[in-house]
């Protein structure tokens, strides 16, 4: 009996069990970075056409910079514009179709996409006013205007 129960241990361990009961994948896979070509902060408008872009709320629903410890996160639906300025992060899944970045007014934008964990695998990086940023045979493309 405790021959059983040590196997038993290291299998479970090992994660030599069913592959029904391991856990699914991160919630969101991709991380976008977007930044400003020069020192001075730069305003941008962000909006989703199919894909999932997460931000950080405040208890009213309201986008917030100030992240709490255990943060509230929603995502962007199709109808939601959000308006952020540079330096800004977040995760995003483009699986179900693109993000949109648009810097206002002449300014110009720095978009950085990677695979998680922390948006350093596959990274693809593009400059531009507009920038499109979805996947194509998995892999990352940035259309940038």
């Amino acid at each position: 009996m405790l021959r059983f129960a040590q196997i038993l241990f290291v299998s479970v361990v090992l994660g030599t069990g069913p592959r029904a009961n391991r856990p699914a994948a991160a919630a969101w896979p991709h991380r976008a970075f977007v930044a400003a070509l020069h020192a001075r902060p730069v305003a941008f408008r962000a909006y989703t056409r199919g894909g999932t872009l997460i931000i950080a709320v405040d208890s009213s629903g309201r986008r917030t910079a100030a992240v709490a410890a255990i943060p509230r996160v929603r995502a962007l639906t199709i109808k939601d514009t959000i308006h952020a300025e540079t330096p800004a992060e977040f995760p995003l899944d483009l699986t179900k179709g693109p993000v949109v970045f648009i810097a206002e007014g002449d300014d110009s934008l720095n978009v950085a996409v990677g695979r998680n964990p922390f948006g350093s695998i596959d990274r693809v990086s593009a400059r531009g006013h507009r920038l499109v940023v979805r996947l194509v045979s998995d892999k990352f493309v940035i259309d940038s205007r």
